[in-house]
């Protein structure tokens, strides 16, 4: 009995280090993945749709095409949906909290236009619509939703770099 209460014992403090994030890990996952979100509410978005990254053909080695702007989105949000759910998976503490609750509202704010209106310019612009009417549809998500972005990620910076001072985790702030 005493060798299964030890193997328990043993597996419980495994796990549990296992299962410990490092403050660069919470800070990582909660603030620095968060680069990806550029471009959401400026020109940065755009500027891939206007020129689109190439990807091999599929079936091919060495042939490549265009991306359809809908992949871009799409890829866009699995990666923003896979953030989230790491820093869902990051357990908060006292010094966490804020930060983590932050970037969760960051990309649950986003989330839903990916989905809705930005897939819905980007399906348009694949199905031909003029630069003018892409351009419209571009501004009125920044109109709708640029100041709810800037809101939340600066909220989420200022959390970010107090966390990242305290760590000493080194940074190189951009211009936000």
């Amino acid at each position: 009995m005493k060798k299964y209460i030890l193997l328990f014992v043993t597996g419980l403090v495994f796990f549990t280090a296992c299962n410990t994030a490092t403050p660069a890990n919470y800070f990582d996952y909660a603030v620095l993945n968060t680069n990806m979100l550029d471009g959401f509410e400026n020109d940065g978005l755009m500027r891939e749709m206007v020129h689109p990254s190439a990807k091999l053909k599929e079936g091919t080695k060495d042939q490549t095409e265009i991306m359809k702007r809908k992949e871009i989105v799409d890829n866009k949000i699995q990666y923003v949906e896979q953030s989230l759910e790491k820093v869902k998976g990051l357990k908060p503490t006292d010094e966490t909290r804020d930060m983590l609750a932050a970037s969760e509202a960051l990309y649950t704010y986003v989330i839903p236009v990916y989905k809705n209106e930005y897939t819905k310019m980007a399906e348009a612009w694949d199905n031909g619509a003029s630069p003018e009417q892409v351009a419209a549809m571009g501004q009125a998500i920044h109109d709708k939703y640029g100041e709810g972005y800037r809101q939340r990620f600066d909220k989420l910076i200022a959390l970010g770099k107090a966390y990242a001072d305290k760590h000493n985790i080194q940074v190189q702030w951009g211009n936000n």
